[in-house]
């Protein structure tokens, strides 16, 4: 019975190496492979002009292992402009050392202080929107060496590279010891409803045709330009709503104006005349940019 104790500690004493390596490659990567590299955990780009980008908690963890024991982290910012800073001398140098993950392994959940992409005023006015994978290369330190977009529409691959090598990850390691690490990191530029399926969007379960236009409600709050109206009312006149038909184009120009004001020519003239001025963000159908039918208001206040 001694004998066959002896044999079983010296049995698990030899296989426990293998085992903890398996352990580790587990604990860094096992997430990955549950989680969804088509969209879930993307990191959402910011709208060119908007705040600078914030950064997540520094948790000081070892590659793999969960921050949500870490407490008392402080949250900083980190300007958006840090990006772009490009690492040839800490690629050229050689490493023989251990590389933990391949091009398949999903990162966004390892990642220490998130930098978030730009998504630039040329790519949001041309309708370019959705995921991108960025493949990186971790240093020892968590900085990434290198990083290489490799999905989605090739117009925002610029930002989510700078934005990928100005990225700190947790600190890879195996054994305790420094390692590298090869993955990719998923990065959002829009919003999830308004990309197509193929970019990441919801899925059309019906095969629903992309329609010619929706119809909407009035507009007025949804209006990046709206001008005002040049009226000029009459005195003795009493206030209230005056209504314009619009059709907004795919573009968000007014390219149609109807003034709901018949008995009042000059009036509906002023209407439409400030209707077409008005300009709104594309209204997009499953990543596609549909024409819009809907209504402004206007006040008009009683002349004493």
């Amino acid at each position: 019975m001694t004998d066959r104790i002896s044999r079983y500690k010296k049995a698990f004493r030899f296989s426990w190496a293998p085992l903890a390596l398996v352990l580790i490659l587990i604990g860094s990567f096992g997430r990955e492979a549950l989680a969804q590299p088509e969209g879930g955990g993307a990191i959402q780009a910011i709208e060119e002009g908007s705040a600078a980008a914030g950064k997540g908690s520094s948790t000081g963890k070892p590659f793999g292992q969960s921050r949500s024991a870490s407490t008392g982290s402080k949250s900083t910012t980190k300007p958006a402009s840090r990006t772009g800073v490009k690492r040839a001398t800490a690629t050229s140098r050689k490493y023989d050392g251990f590389v933990l993950g391949d091009k398949y392994s999903f990162l966004n959940f390892e990642i220490a202080e998130k930098v978030q992409p730009v998504w630039t005023l040329a790519a949001k006015n041309a309708h370019v929107l959705g995921l991108v994978q960025v493949e990186v290369l971790v240093d020892t330190d968590g900085s990434v060496l290198t990083a290489h977009a490799r999905t989605g529409n090739q117009m925002l691959w610029p930002e989510a590279e700078k934005a990928a090598l100005a990225t700190i990850f947790n600190k890879p390691a195996v054994y305790g010891k420094p390692a590298r690490a090869l993955g990719f990191i998923v990065y959002r530029f829009g919003r999830v409803e308004d990309a197509s399926e193929d970019d990441g969007g919801p899925p059309n379960r019906d095969n629903e045709p992309i329609p010619e236009y929706v119809t909407d409600g009035m507009l007025n709050r949804e209006a990046i330009v709206l001008p005002k109206l040049d009226y000029q009312r009459k005195p003795g006149e009493g206030g209230g709503t005056a209504w314009v038909s619009i059709t907004v184009d795919e573009k968000g120009n007014v390219i149609e104006a109807w003034g709901d004001t018949p008995y009042d020519p000059v009036l509906k003239s002023a209407l439409e005349k400030a209707a077409r001025g008005a300009k709104f963000k594309p209204r997009l159908v499953r990543g596609h940019p549909v024409k819009v039918k809907a209504t402004l208001a206007y006040e008009l206040k009683p002349v004493n």
